[in-house]
C-alpha cells in the first residue's frame, strides 16, 4: 500500500512536471511567434529604409551629374574671361602704340609745317 501510494505521487508529480513543460513549451512558442512577428515587422521597415537610400543615392548621383556640368560651364565661363582680360590687355597695348604713333605723326607734321 505506501509503495502504491509512492507510485502514485511520483506519477502525480511526473504528470504536474508535464503540465509545466507542456505550459512552458507552449509560452515558448508564443514567444518565438512574437518574436518572429516582430522580425518580420523590423525586415519589412529594413526593405523600406533601402528602398529610401537607394532612391537618396539615385538623388546623389544625379546631383553629382549636375555639378559635373555646372563646373564645365565654370570652366568655359574662366576660360571666356581669361580671353576677355588677354583682349583688354592687348587692345591697351595697341591703344599706347596708337598714342605713341599718334604723337610721332603730330611731330612730323610740326616739322614738316617748319
Amino acid at each position: 500500500m505506501e509503495q502504491e501510494k509512492i507510485l502514485t505521487l511520483i506519477f502525480n508529480k511526473l504528470e504536474n512536471i508535464e503540465k509545466e513543460q507542456q505550459e512552458m513549451k507552449k509560452e515558448i512558442f508564443m514567444k518565438l511567434d512574437r518574436v518572429e512577428a516582430r522580425l518580420d515587422r523590423v525586415e519589412a521597415r529594413l526593405d523600406g529604409v533601402e528602398a529610401r537610400l537607394d532612391g537618396v543615392e539615385a538623388r546623389l548621383d544625379g546631383v553629382e551629374a549636375r555639378l559635373d556640368g555646372v563646373e564645365a560651364r565654370l570652366d568655359r565661363v574662366k576660360e571666356g574671361q581669361k580671353s576677355i582680360e588677354k583682349f583688354i590687355l592687348n587692345s591697351e597695348i595697341a591703344f599706347e602704340k596708337f598714342e605713341q604713333d599718334h604723337r610721332f605723326i603730330e611731330k612730323l607734321k610740326k616739322v614738316a609745317g617748319e
